[in-house]
């Protein structure tokens, strides 16, 4: 993109943006990193896409991020006749586990034999995202027995809500999910998002079956009330979080949305863990070329709350305007960057010390970048946290170190090679950013980094350096 952008894009793909042309597309007006979500995807088209995004990424020179959506235990209404049927308000319809083409007055909901002994009387059944509301009357042995509140057409494979039930049994990963996993270990996605979130225990679980000593960071989504309600445990355990608006906005009271989201994306910032907003940004832009001005404010104002991220779903995986969802995307963040607040949080440890120390370093010179060296991309992710007013480039040998800070706030990832002492360091700093148009001749950059370089340890050095152009 001609010009630079702060807070970074991620495009869903699907049947709309798998193919090669239109991936390159995305790439091109700005897309910083690709969802593949596997509620809708098979292994097949997964690998040959995340292929084509490899190959992509490497002939744009860009660090392009995968990352891999785990389905996790959704609940969803079974096959139905014709694939839809007319729910009539205040009609009666039993909710069953068993395997049915269903009909009107019944139907198959999935995964309902694990929480089927949590639903009582007045409990809510929520469907299609919650635009049909039943209301639990009874049980019937196995089957409960609902009354429609309000109706209408509810086709197969819908998603279930219910708000009232703690669903204490649903299990973290599906078979379906571990077989997800392994398959994207295989082709090294970056990034996996794990949906239904309840717990930092559900975080846990999915990191144990991670190879040891992954790079690979776990997003949660944050999508049910009981994530909300232990959001400070699992932010000590997730690398990063999503408030997924969709089922959270459904379980939710959707008057108490707004505040949620400033609330994730507050505690995000302070915590320095990636946060990413999703889900109905520039919904409409599904079936027309140009957003709402609702849909507009909405992105404008994840921004302005500090999200790290901007996600679309439907819009690139679907839609009749992929490449042109995410180029309004970037011309609304572009602009509501020009006058967002830059929120600076508090520092405890030497690390954040260090990272705050750069950040009001590079203000002070009037710097043109802040270069940090990083292994695992911490010093440059906690720059980031700071908001300073340049960008971070990060410098890293890791490949997928690399890809996975392509998405956080204002970082510009670069791979490069092993350095070895402190004078190469410096001038491959000046080289890296007069090469890639970062800075020009006779610019301060501040750097950062750890001494002894072949030491790879934490980064301990701030430095004031003026670009002569002389290695």
């Amino acid at each position: 993109m001609p010009v630079s952008r702060l807070t970074k894009i991620i495009a869903t793909i699907g049947p709309a943006s798998n193919e090669p042309e239109i991936i390159k597309g995305l790439i091109e007006v700005g897309t910083n990193v690709f969802r593949i979500n596997c509620s809708h995807s098979d292994l097949k088209t997964r690998a040959n896409v995340i292929k084509t995004i490899r190959e992509l990424s490497r002939n744009a020179k860009k660090e392009i991020g995968v990352l891999l959506d785990l389905q996790g235990p959704k609940i969803r209404v079974g096959k139905l006749k014709n694939s839809s049927i007319l729910l009539k308000d205040k009609a009666k319809v039993i909710l069953s586990s068993e395997s049915i083409i269903g009909d009107e007055q019944k139907f198959q909901v999935v995964n309902f034999e694990k929480i089927i002994n949590e639903l009582k009387p007045s409990h809510r059944v929520l469907l299609d995202d919650g635009k049909i509301e039943l209301n639990v009357v009874g049980k019937i042995n196995d089957e409960v027995e609902c009354q429609v509140v309000y109706g209408g057409e509810l086709k197969d494979g819908k998603g279930v809500n219910l708000p009232d039930s703690d669903l204490k049994d649903v299990i973290t990963l599906t078979e379906k999910d571990i077989v997800d996993l392994n398959h994207g270990i295989e082709n090294n996605v970056d990034l996996i998002a794990l949906s239904f979130v309840r717990s930092a225990k559900d975080i846990t679980v999915l990191k144990n079956h991670l190879p040891n000593k992954s790079f690979i960071k776990i997003i949660a989504k944050i999508e049910k009330p009981q994530a909300v309600k232990d959001l400070e445990n699992i932010l000590d355990v997730a690398d990063g979080i999503m408030v997924a608006r969709g089922d959270l906005g459904v379980e939710l009271s959707p008057e108490k949305l707004p505040a949620i989201q400033k609330k994730l994306i507050q505690r995000a910032n302070e915590k320095n863990v990636l946060v990413i907003t999703a889900t109905q940004m520039l919904e409409s832009m599904i079936n027309f070329p140009k957003p709402t001005r609702a849909e507009v404010s909405d992105v404008a104002n994840a921004i302005f709350d500090g999200t790290d991220a901007i996600m679309l779903s439907g819009e690139t995986a679907s839609g009749k305007y992929p490449i042109l969802a995410v180029e309004t995307m970037h011309k609304i963040a572009l602009e509501a960057e020009s006058v967002a607040p830059r929120y600076r949080h508090d520092v405890k440890t030497t690390q954040e010390n260090l990272a705050r120390s750069a950040c009001e370093l590079a203000e002070r010179v009037k710097a043109s970048a802040i270069a940090t060296f990083t292994l695992s991309g911490n010093t440059a992710k906690l720059a980031s946290k700071q908001r300073p007013p340049v960008k971070v480039v990060a410098l890293t040998q890791n490949e997928m170190v690399s890809r996975q800070l392509s998405l956080c706030w204002g970082i510009t990832p670069i791979l490069l090679m092993d350095v070895h002492d402190t004078e190469t360091m410096m001038n491959l700093v000046e080289k890296t950013l007069l090469e890639h148009g970062l800075i020009k001749k006779g610019e301060i950059v501040i750097v950062t980094g750890g001494l002894p370089i072949a030491a790879r340890g934490e980064s301990n050095f701030v430095k004031i350096h003026k670009c002569e152009g002389k290695f």
